[in-house]
C-alpha cells in the first residue's frame, strides 16, 4: 500500500505507479522487498511510512534503468512519481520493449491458449 494511502489519502493513479514499483522490486529481487518472515504488517507499514528511500536495489548489481524505474515508482511523495505514459517512455521499459514487438506471434498463442482455459 503506498505511503499516502496509509496516511488516509484519497486514491490516486499514483497508488497504482506505487504498486508497480513494489512488483517489479519484488520481481527483482526475488523475495517480498519490505517485510520477512518474523515481520507484522503494522511493522513493515511503519518502515513503509517512515523510511526516506526505500528502493533497496543495488545499482552495482542491478541495470541502471531498473533501478531508476523502481526508484521513480517508489517515490514518496505522489506528485513526484513518474505518470503511466512517463513509465511507458522510461529507459527501462524501452530497452526491453522490443521482446514484445519480436514475440508477438507467441504471445498471440498464449493469449489464445489461455482465453480457451478461461471461456
Amino acid at each position: 500500500m503506498a505511503p499516502e494511502r496509509m496516511q488516509g489519502a484519497e486514491y490516486s493513479v499514483k497508488s497504482d505507479v506505487w504498486s508497480l514499483g513494489t512488483t517489479v522490486l519484488e520481481l527483482a529481487l526475488g523475495r517480498h522487498p519490505f517485510g520477512f518472515q518474523q515481520t507484522s504488517i503494522f511493522e513493515m507499514m511503519h518502515y513503509i511510512s517512515t523510511s526516506e528511500k526505500l528502493s533497496i536495489l543495488d545499482p552495482t548489481k542491478y541495470e541502471k534503468n531498473l533501478c531508476s524505474f523502481v526508484d521513480g515508482c517508489l517515490a514518496k511523495d505522489p506528485n513526484t512519481r513518474p505518470t503511466p505514459n512517463a513509465l511507458l517512455a522510461h529507459p527501462f521499459v524501452l530497452s526491453h520493449s522490443d521482446l514484445y514487438y519480436k514475440n508477438t506471434e507467441k504471445l498471440t498463442l498464449l493469449r489464445n491458449w489461455l482465453n480457451s482455459l478461461i471461456l
